[in-house]
């Protein structure tokens, strides 16, 4: 009996060595982190104060806030915890049972059962390997997670920077239009001007005011989304710089973007692991059907002063349920999954090709624009600040010049802000994520028509 029990304590020891060490596998995210984004994540705790962003911002503060402060983040790092305990717990077996029974009546029975479940032990590598599958995919997917919001808290920052300088457009456009309204009020006071050209002013005046309003919603909507991403608030002075938003790529042939693309996607990554981790489910549950409930038991018996002691092992023999059903649904999971991976990979090819496309697009545009339709728009202005001197226009015509020169730098801003965005989209592909385009909506700024005097 002695060395029956000591059979299955060496056993049950199999298992009982592994222990489980909180934010274990966070090194070899930060590791991964590092190699694909040059930041780590550090943990938080929940009742650690994050003070808000003061005076001047950049888009390298938010996303060392964001690795910081990002509640989501944290969260991920304990679910990464949770698949570490299960790999743990895959190791172990289960307790064994102890049962007791003693017996009054005309005869006296004592009887003692230690009993454990076999099963645990014959299937235990493939329980590990179905674990140690779901913790890289864990682990992956938890990369995912923070290089997701390193990259929004980039395109945070660019859209606040976008939403200040809009805004500040379009206050200066109001208050062109509002000095035309009153410059015509003058006009036609004098009936230099008609009654519908004066109308016509003073809607300029009001719809120039109603898109300051529109971008100053904007910018609230901005710093909103900042502050969730950075998971700090903003002081009503925070501003953001264009420091640390990305600059102009030097662009990378299509097959090796698209080739770096599909290599470091993390999704792709945690799909494959979740294909390796139900390709053992599979084994497992082909063991499973006949080995259920294999177990092993010490068995003592006393009764009239008579002692039993033995060893019995008890086997259910599957008569209704032959295990067709389970793995036949482990299979269908596993086919679903190999067909899910190569839908991704197709999904995933066609946006780098239509990524890569559109931000060369847009630099071209960007370079063509800025240094071009700029540069005409500023001349223009002078020019007619030239012929106001000489009296040669009225001020309407120069006001005229002033409003195309703001639709032209609103203009241009739109477009920087859309191929600053699709860098950083760019980026975020060949770092091992996937980010939806038109992150940046600026509101419309009609260009000005034609006057005169």
């Amino acid at each position: 009996m002695m060395k029956s029990a000591s059979v299955a304590m060496a056993l049950l020891g199999l298992g009982a060595c592994a222990t489980y060490t909180q934010d274990s596998g966070l090194g070899g995210v930060n590791d991964d982190l590092r190699a694909r984004t040059g930041e780590v994540i550090t943990r938080s705790e929940l009742a650690e104060p994050a003070l808000p962003f003061e005076g001047g911002i950049t888009a390298t503060d938010v996303v060392k806030s964001a690795l910081q402060y990002n509640a989501e983040l944290q969260a991920s790092l304990e679910e990464l915890n949770m698949a570490s305990a299960a790999e743990v717990q895959a190791g172990l077996l289960i307790n064994p049972t102890f049962e007791g029974e003693f017996v009054f009546g005309d005869e006296t029975a004592l009887d003692f059962d230690l009993a454990f479940n076999i099963t645990q032990l014959l299937t235990r590598g493939r329980r590990i390997k179905v674990a140690k599958a779901e913790l890289e995919e864990a682990k992956l997917k938890t990369t995912e997670a923070i290089v997701r919001t390193v990259a929004e808290a980039k395109r945070a920052a660019l859209m606040l920077w976008q939403a200040e300088r809009a805004l500040e457009l379009m206050q200066e456009m109001h208050t062109v239009r509002k000095a035309g309204a009153e410059i015509g009020a003058e006009l036609k006071r004098v009936k230099n001007i008609t009654d519908g050209q004066y109308a016509k002013l003073k809607r300029q005046a009001v719809e120039a005011s109603l898109a300051a309003a529109s971008a100053e919603l904007m910018v609230y909507g901005a710093r909103e989304r900042l502050s969730t991403i950075a998971g700090r608030p903003l002081s009503p002075a925070a501003s953001v710089g264009t420091d640390g938003l990305p600059p102009a790529g030097e662009g990378m042939e299509m097959g090796t973007f698209l080739g770096a693309v599909i290599e470091k996607n993390l999704i792709l990554e945690a799909k494959r692991a979740q294909l390796r981790a139900q390709a053992a489910r599979l084994g497992l549950a082909k063991v499973d059907v006949w080995f259920e409930h294999l177990e092993a038991a010490a068995v003592l018996e006393r009764e009239e002063g008579e002692v039993k002691e033995g060893f019995a092992i008890g086997l259910p023999v599957p008569i209704f349920d032959w295990g067709q059903v389970r793995t036949g649904k482990a299979k269908a999971a596993l086919k679903a999954l190999e067909y899910q991976y190569k839908a991704m990979l197709l999904e995933l090819s066609n946006k780098a090709d239509a990524q890569h496309r559109y931000t060369r697009m847009l630099k071209m545009a960007d370079g063509e624009f800025g240094s071009g339709m700029r540069q005409e728009a500023e001349e223009e202005f002078s020019f007619r600040e030239q012929q106001m001197a000489a009296m040669q226009i009225g001020p309407l015509m120069l006001l005229d010049a002033k409003i195309q020169q703001l639709t032209t730098e609103y203009n241009a801003l739109n477009l920087k802000g859309k191929y600053l965005d699709a860098e950083i989209i760019s980026g975020a592909l060949l770092s091992g994520v996937s980010l939806e385009m038109g992150a940046v909506n600026m509101p419309s700024m009609a260009a000005a028509e034609e006057g005169g005097h």
